[in-house]
């Protein structure tokens, strides 16, 4: 079973410009939509969107507040995503996304709502009853097929290594393994808390690390130095060139097809929620190359989640395949 936790969803409104061709370059007082579209976000809930519209079971636990809290949870009840919401005072945020044709993608996301201590003691309890409760659903749990998946960036003024590790041993003590997602504290908290997996882009990996953005053979030998360090492993995506993924000991690259990409807001979210669509105990090169597959697919499209990617799992290639002396 997968279970994810957005602490800090949002509301996505995105609009697709009719005529953008001098955005940015000079004053223009208003700009006409072709199409707007809104949808439940946040990367814990776009794993869990991605991967209830491909037919896998999962559950979404998240902070809400507010008229935007109701609008996603009835979002997520119109995609039959099953959710376990947790209230707050504040309002949940909206995230803003600008498509251009043939141009950038301009993505603005609000802060959110810090939460009080007592909401967030609410938020670990809640997801430690739905682990206990998927647990004693009467299906069959293999050895290490239980996920919490840790996602996305916290609320202001959230002490984010107290609750990811709060997260962590909760999960830990039901034998659910976890993944975390996320930049800069979460991603350092993921380290320090003994998250199993963690899922950045090369460039958080690289700020976390103290260095420049790593690249190729550097970035290579970082990760699988990091992940036997930390006794974890890492997906790491890497934009247009694929995804990597090390436990420390097996380095693999794999590259997805050359794109011209409509909306790249997710892709990061999609690669997860490929990864986890396949078995724990599948081949790490399929899980791999199905990841970068549902990373591909997400760019294609003009919302923010989009599935798809399994019929392109032949167009994406393993680059590299690497073995280190234990």
């Amino acid at each position: 079973m997968i279970l994810t936790v957005t602490a800090n969803p949002a509301l996505d409104l995105t609009y697709r410009l009719e005529d953008a061709d001098h955005l940015g370059d000079r004053a223009v007082e208003v700009h006409r939509a072709r199409s707007v579209s809104l949808e439940a976000s946040g990367k814990g809930v776009n794993v869990s969107r991605a991967l209830t519209l491909a037919g896998r079971p999962n559950t979404a636990a998240l902070l809400v507040g507010g008229q935007t809290g109701q609008q996603l949870l009835d979002l997520l009840s119109a995609d039959k995503v099953a959710h376990r919401a947790v209230r707050q005072s504040g309002p949940t945020r909206v995230n803003t996304t600008i498509l251009t044709a043939g141009g950038p993608t301009t993505k603005v996301n609000a802060p959110g709502t810090g939460p009080s201590p007592e909401v967030v003691d609410n938020l670990v309890i809640a997801v430690d009853n739905e682990m206990a409760t998927l647990s004693d659903d009467g299906a069959v749990h293999r050895a290490g097929a239980d996920w919490l998946l840790i996602c996305g960036s916290m609320p202001p003024g959230t002490k984010v290594e107290a609750l990811t590790g709060r997260l962590v041993e909760s999960a830990h003590a039901r034998n659910w393994r976890v993944a975390v997602d996320s930049s800069g504290d979460g991603l350092k908290a993921g380290f320090t808390a003994g998250a199993d997996l963690l899922a950045p882009n090369a460039a958080e990996l690289s700020a976390v690390l103290g260095t420049t953005v790593l690249a190729g053979r550097e970035l290579f030998t970082a990760a699988a130095s990091s992940a036997a360090e930390h006794g974890c492993e890492l997906l790491i995506s890497l934009g247009a060139d694929g995804a990597l993924w090390t436990d420390g000991r097996r380095t693999l690259h794999v590259r997805g097809p050359v794109i011209t990409p409509i909306n790249s807001a997710g892709a990061g979210d999609a690669l997860l929620a490929g990864w986890f669509f396949t078995d724990p105990g599948d081949d790490p090169v399929y899980r791999l190359r199905t990841a970068v597959a549902w990373g591909t697919a997400a760019c294609l499209s003009p919302t923010t989640v989009a599935i798809g990617g399994a019929g392109a799992i032949g167009d994406c290639v393993l680059i590299s395949d690497l073995l280190e002396a234990p």
